[in-house]
């Protein structure tokens, strides 16, 4: 599972746009999965500066019961397990073959007893790491739907970042663009700005120096 946020505020620069989590390792031979569940997670940006916990609620299928979970799927009958639909079409002197998916288990061959198949609603806790990326992917193994047979899919939350009203992301900097007049480009500048973190950052321009125009401050 993500790790929940740390480190202090000397080194946020370094972790910033490096944090880890929501990476996935190397694919077992195992069991056949069943299907993730892909979330997408608004974020705003100084979540991701300062990290963040959030939660989300998940609704998913438990197989219950007494009998082995593997009695749960029974062989769809209409498609003889199949799971496709063939259709004959005669077109002149010749028949075209069509297959389609089976109408009645949606293509897999099987049917799921009612009786055997419980939903539940799981509250997840996802921890933001400071230094995430727009799309970056936290993955929790196991909590998707239950199917006889399979292993657990998984949950897979990915960050979708809100455009901010003053900073953009670029790259391992932040950037915002400031207007200033003419009087204060030829005589100086002198001015405040709010960081994501809350702390008030000054910038001023050196004595004589003439600001042009697409000049970059770095803080």
């Amino acid at each position: 599972r993500p790790l929940r946020p740390g480190g202090g505020p000397t080194d946020i620069f370094d972790l910033l746009f490096g944090g880890g989590g929501g990476r996935r390792g190397p694919q077992s031979s195992g069991p056949r999965k069943s299907e993730d569940f892909v979330f997408k997670l608004g974020v705003t940006l100084q979540e991701l500066y300062t990290g963040a916990k959030k939660k989300i609620a998940v609704n998913r299928s438990r197989i219950v019961g007494d009998g082995p979970k593997a009695d749960a799927k029974k062989t769809c009958d209409v498609r003889r397990g199949s799971g496709m639909r063939v259709i004959m079409k005669r077109a002149g002197n010749f028949i075209q073959q069509f297959q389609s998916m089976c109408e009645h288990c949606s293509g897999k061959g099987y049917l799921l007893d009612p009786s055997r198949v419980q939903q539940e609603r799981k509250v997840l806790e996802v921890y933001i790491e400071k230094g995430m990326k727009d799309g970056q992917k936290i993955r929790f193994p196991g909590e998707a739907d239950e199917m006889p047979g399979m292993e657990i899919g998984d949950v897979v939350v990915v960050l979708d970042v809100r455009p901010h009203e003053t900073f953009q992301r670029q790259d391992a900097d932040l950037a915002f663009l400031k207007k200033i007049s003419l009087c204060e480009a030829l005589c100086g500048v002198d001015f405040t700005f709010e960081h994501l973190d809350g702390r008030h950052v000054r910038v001023r321009s050196a004595p004589g120096e003439v600001v042009q125009d697409g000049d970059v401050r770095s803080v």
